[in-house]
Order: structure tokens, then sequence, then C-alpha cells
């Protein structure tokens, strides 16, 4: 009879009793093939996206595996997991958590779309009393990564979980803040109604001013800290 190189020529294919499938090296070629075509085609369909699902091309390469040859199609899953495995483990493609892509491809950067969003929240927050954060995230269209590229950036100034201001609005604060220091001990009452805010807001203001250096507490009320002099305005609270 015919031997196991003749009979795999002629199938392309054929599953083992231990449960993993022998393919022809044509048939490979074409399996490897069509990974790359796949993640090409996400790369050029989908530019900012970080690469393909890697259970999106398994998912794909089993159903072009059984194009290819008579393979059931748990036979044929098994077929894709094994040559998208093969593919990473030679460096042939690149997989980044849940995701695959062309070796060498970089991570791509925000969208201009994300990045408009980014500025509409940075704006909405903006303004001496600002609203929540999640609600001004909601109304920008900008998610949590979003958020937390604004905090890295040193974009927004982030004092609890839903308070937030624009990096620029936090300095002007903290310089009304100073100035009414400097005249005389800082009470919430003053600071609130020097900005025209509520407590609400210069409560935790005042307790970051305290942390960072720049007010200090006395009986009296708040006055300028060790590093008043010298005021800065990083991105996120440490």
């Amino acid at each position: 009879g015919a031997g196991w190189s003749e009979l795999l020529e002629l199938h392309g294919a054929i599953a083992r009793s231990g449960g993993d499938v022998a393919l022809a090296p044509d048939v490979m070629q074409a399996a490897e093939e069509a990974v790359n075509r796949l993640v090409d085609t996400d790369r050029l369909t989908r530019p900012d996206a970080p690469g393909l699902a890697v259970v999106e091309l398994r998912a794909a390469l089993a159903r072009e595996v059984r194009r290819l040859v008579a393979l059931d199609h748990a036979a044929a899953a098994r077929v894709a997991v094994a040559v998208a495995d093969r593919l990473v483990d030679e460096g042939r493609l690149d997989r980044v958590g849940e995701v695959v892509r062309q070796p060498g491809r970089p991570a791509p950067g925000p969208s201009a779309a994300a990045l408009a969003a980014r500025d509409r929240l940075v704006a909405l927050l903006d303004v001496p009393a600002p609203p929540s954060l999640g609600e001004a995230a909601r109304a920008a269209g900008c998610p949590q990564d979003g958020i937390r590229a604004l905090e890295g950036e040193g974009r927004i100034v982030r004092l609890a979980p839903d308070l937030a201001w624009s990096t620029s609005a936090w300095q002007r604060l903290a310089a009304t803040a100073l100035d009414r220091a400097r005249s005389g001990p800082l009470t919430p009452a003053v600071l609130r109604d020097a900005t025209g805010t509520s407590r609400k807001y210069v409560m935790p203001l005042i307790e970051d001013l305290d942390r960072r250096g720049l007010l200090a507490r006395t009986p009296a009320g708040h006055v300028p800290g060790p590093r008043a002099a010298g005021l800065r305005v990083p991105g996120r609270t440490g």
C-alpha cells in the first residue's frame, strides 16, 4: 500500500491518534501565507489597532485550513493553534498579550480621534469647578486609557478618583491659594470665595497643596510651605 508520505501528499493532512495533525509541506506553506495575509489585512484596515487578536487569527486560519484540506472543525482548530504558535516561536510573528502583528511593527500611537477626545477632556477640566471626572470623560468621549495618558503626560492633575483639573487650572488655583496664604493664614472659606467654588473643591485642593509642601497647616490656617517658592505642576499626586 501507499506509504505515509504518499498518503500525506495525497490528502494534504492526516489527523493522528494523539490528536495532532500532520500537514503536507504545500499545505503548511499555504497556511503560513494565510497567517501573513490575515495579519497584513488587519494592519491595513485597522492601522491604529495594536494587532490582530489571537482568537480572531486562529478562527480565521482554521476556516482557511478547512478550505485547503478535509479536516473536521476540531482538527482544523488544532492546526491553526499550532501554525500560529510556531510562527511566534520562530520569530516570524510577534505576539504581545492577546494580539499578534508582524515583527518589528511598532505599537501604534493614539488615533486622531483619541487625541481629540483627550483635548476635549482637558478643556472640560480647565475651570475652577470642573464636572466630575467620570462625567467629563463621558462628555468628551475619552476612555480610561486616555485619562491615564493625560495623567502620565502631566496634562491633568487628579486629586481623587472622580476629581481632576487640567494642569493649567490646577496651577491657577494653586497660585491663588499661595497669594492668599502670603497675605494671611488661608482658610477653606477664604479660598472658596477667592476661587468662586465650594468646599467640595477647596478642601481636596488645600490637602493636596499641604502634601506637596506648597502650604503648611497652622492652628490659624494655612501658610506658605517650604516648597512654595518653587511652585511646580506635576501631572499626578504622589
